[in-house]
């Protein structure tokens, strides 16, 4: 009997220590998904110069060829809400699959030298993408914000729609 006792001890630790890395390599898998996520995000903006329609279409075909479906509450207030269903407009609740906001480079820069740095129409976009755990059971175990920034962007006339510039 001792070792018929035994062994079930053996086994138990077995499925746990199994479970626990098939765990941790789901979770490290899906984390550096959403990072890779919001690297595309800043890509496309960044090679459109912007956010325009085309951007959000582009990031929006994207993100639903991917299967991306996880949605948060914006860090910033003055982020735009963006919903992988809904192409160019924000998203009037306060949940959003990915949310964008646009800091101005209000000043230019000059040096001594007489070289001159950006001028006001500089722009450079937050970007923030959510990664959420939840469970069948459990329900939702933890949810993590990951946010990046583009470049420094010269922005166009164009671009301002989206931003209710003129």
């Amino acid at each position: 009997m001792k070792e018929a006792i035994g062994g079930s001890y053996l086994f138990i630790l077995v499925i746990i220590i199994v479970a626990l890395f098939t765990s941790y390599v789901s979770i490290s898998t899906n984390y550096s998904r959403c990072y890779h996520i919001k690297d595309e995000i800043i890509n496309a903006i960044e090679i459109n110069g912007g956010v325009d329609n085309y951007t959000l279409t582009s990031i929006n075909t994207y993100l639903n060829n991917i299967g991306y479906r996880s949605t948060g509450t914006c860090s910033s207030s003055g982020a735009k809400k963006f919903s992988v269903d809904n192409d160019l407009s924000d998203v009037p609740t306060s949940k959003a699959n990915y949310c964008i906001e646009r800091h101005k480079k209000e000043e230019v820069v000059s040096t001594t030298n007489g070289v001159t740095g950006h001028p006001k129409s500089a722009s450079y976009y937050s970007v923030e993408v959510f990664f959420k755990l939840s469970m069948p059971i459990l329900g939702e175990m933890f949810f993590i914000p990951i946010s990046g920034e583009t470049s420094i962007l010269y922005v166009t006339k164009e671009y301002a729609q989206i931003w209710g510039e003129s």
